[in-house]
């Protein structure tokens, strides 16, 4: 488990774009197979910080558990890709350019999963 990325930011200014922006520059484009990244918000520090993990059973535990609020937990591109292309439909045309070129894929999927983050509600404080 990776950790430690941090952003100071008050709670009232985080968002969906703002989380998304978070995992983006964290590295959710690069995740391994088997690795997550979790966000959480730390209320104390007024923190957005984020955690690789690379086991489905592994949660990160807190001294203090009702300072941080968990966010959500981001999959890595593959998996994410293997639920989500049973729910869309594809041309041909782009069903092969997402075969042959790996950056045209991992491109494809950011955008799929930036638009259902999109719709994911935030926890309230």
């Amino acid at each position: 488990m990776k950790g430690g990325e941090k952003m100071i930011i008050d709670w009232n200014n985080v968002d969906n774009k703002v989380v998304w922006d978070f995992v983006i520059e964290r590295g959710l484009g690069d995740l391994k197979e088997g690795e997550r990244m979790e966000v959480y918000y730390h209320t104390k520090n007024k923190e957005l910080f984020a955690s690789i993990c690379s086991a489905d059973w592994l949660h990160l535990g807190f001294d203090n558990p009702e300072e941080f609020v968990f966010i959500y937990s981001f999959e890595n591109l593959e998996h994410y890709w293997v639920k989500k292309k049973e729910e869309i439909t594809i041309d041909e045309d782009l069903l092969k350019q997402l075969e042959e070129d790996n950056n045209v894929w991992k491109d494809y999927v950011l955008k799929l999963y930036f638009e259902d983050w999109m719709q994911v509600k935030l926890p309230k404080l």
